[in-house]
């Protein structure tokens, strides 16, 4: 990334620089080049967001030859920690939902299988394997 500067302020961050009077891009143009028209290197330096935690405005000032981004973050709002908790129930409502979906159709199979008496087929012992790893973690969740 690439902040065009003048006159020691800066007036766009952009991932591709153009030539400041005809636009014209400079993706392939030297360092150098790129510094005699206003155009720094931008390095950012990330933060990392904690769970009770958001982004929140970034700090950003020239450095020299470079323009630095520091990110920084912002305990959550009471309104955010709410939607963040309503989205994450809602969202494991939806993985239930789905699981009992998986495990009606996982049930109808071996059950089809045993049926048709395909219970020596390989994929008949995959699927039990996994019905009975499920079950097993099942049974631990409930103890």
């Amino acid at each position: 990334m690439f902040a065009y500067v003048e006159d020691g302020k800066l007036i766009k961050i952009t991932k591709h620089p153009t030539h400041p009077e005809t636009g014209e891009p400079l993706n392939h143009s030297a360092q150098g080049t790129l510094r005699n028209l206003g155009w720094l290197p931008v390095l950012v330096q990330a933060c990392e967001i904690g769970e009770e935690e958001a982004r929140s405005d970034d700090i950003i000032y020239i450095d020299g030859d470079i323009v630095r981004v520091i990110q920084t973050v912002r305990p959550l709002s009471d309104e955010e920690v709410f939607h963040k908790i309503k989205d994450n129930i809602i969202a494991m409502i939806e993985g239930l939902e789905s699981g009992q979906s998986d495990r009606a159709e996982r049930e109808l199979l071996l059950e089809v299988s045993e049926h048709l008496g395909l219970t020596k087929s390989k994929a008949y012992d995959i699927l039990k394997n996994i019905d009975n790893t499920i079950a097993a973690k099942r049974d631990l969740m409930k103890s």
